[in-house]
């Protein structure tokens, strides 16, 4: 009894001394410095390589270094919007005006008049920036000094930022389109109805992403608009979702007819593995 005894004592104590591995991170992080701001965030912060800067209460905007946590400069400014920074300028939308500031000492590069406000950020990059007003009125700006290089109406407001890739402007709207623009001379290329409406794209290289309200997510053909895949989000339960709004069939370039009816088939691509989404090919 008595060795029994001991033997039940001493497994005890090795169960108790052994501790459960603790979880890997995917990515391991640790904290490089911690700052209060001392005063809370009146929009999203914007980052590029070197600096981060947000909007606080108060009306001011600040940049902080990102490598050593210290503030770099500190600016009085309303911004309606979220922050933009590209090309070694921080965007602020304010009510009247949008102003390019300095990215390393917060002074004015330039500062434009607006007549109309946008709807969303604006898009930036590549020595341009593509805002979208709450009438659907697409302006470009040349980065370097504020001037105005093109407008063009598309006829509805957007329903997401614009996305700037070379060479071309990806814009969702509020009627259900993807519609692609030439960023140097504002001309249309071609334009996508897709079920539901669409939000915020992702261009990369052949392909264009986007999400959608009718819980799909559309897989374009960069050239022409063509829809290569969707991929529809299932519930736990494993049923499909409505399918009452769906994608054309065929490609139409500047084409804005309604969706037609598509039935469902076996997934072609664009699956994505371990996640519940099906998908059919166009």
């Amino acid at each position: 009894m008595i060795r029994g005894t001991t033997i039940c004592c001493s497994l005890l104590a090795l169960i108790s001394i052994v501790k459960a591995p603790e979880p890997v991170s995917l990515v391991p992080l640790r904290p490089v410095w911690t700052l209060a701001l001392n005063s809370y965030l009146t929009e999203p912060p914007a980052y590029d390589q070197a600096r981060a800067y947000f909007a606080i209460e108060g009306d001011r905007v600040v940049a902080y270094d990102l490598l050593s946590g210290s503030r770099v400069w500190l600016i009085e400014s309303r911004p309606l919007l979220p922050l933009v920074a590209a090309d070694d300028l921080v965007y602020v939308v304010e009510a009247t005006a949008l102003t390019a500031q300095k990215a390393a000492d917060g002074g004015v590069a330039w500062r434009a008049s607006l007549t109309d406000t946008f709807a969303t950020r604006p898009g930036a990059g590549r020595g341009w920036l593509v805002g979208v007003t709450k009438k659907g009125s697409i302006t470009a700006f040349r980065a370097s000094d504020g001037h105005v290089m093109w407008q063009r109406d598309i006829d509805s407001p957007p329903h997401g930022p614009p996305t700037i890739v070379p060479g071309r402007v990806y814009l969702p709207t509020a009627d259900g389109r993807v519609i692609a623009t030439d960023l140097e001379s504002g001309a249309p290329i071609w334009e996508r109805k897709v079920g539901g409406l669409p939000g915020e794209i992702l261009a990369l290289g052949e392909r264009v992403y986007a999400g959608s309200t009718d819980t799909f997510l559309y897989c374009l053909l960069a050239k022409d608009g063509r829809i290569s895949w969707l991929a529809a989000r299932w519930s736990s339960r494993g049923s499909r979702r409505s399918l009452k709004r769906s994608t054309p069939r065929t490609a139409r370039r500047v084409s804005t007819s309604q969706p037609e009816k598509m039935s469902p088939r076996r997934p072609a691509c664009g699956k994505i593995p371990h996640q519940p989404f099906r998908c059919w090919p166009s």
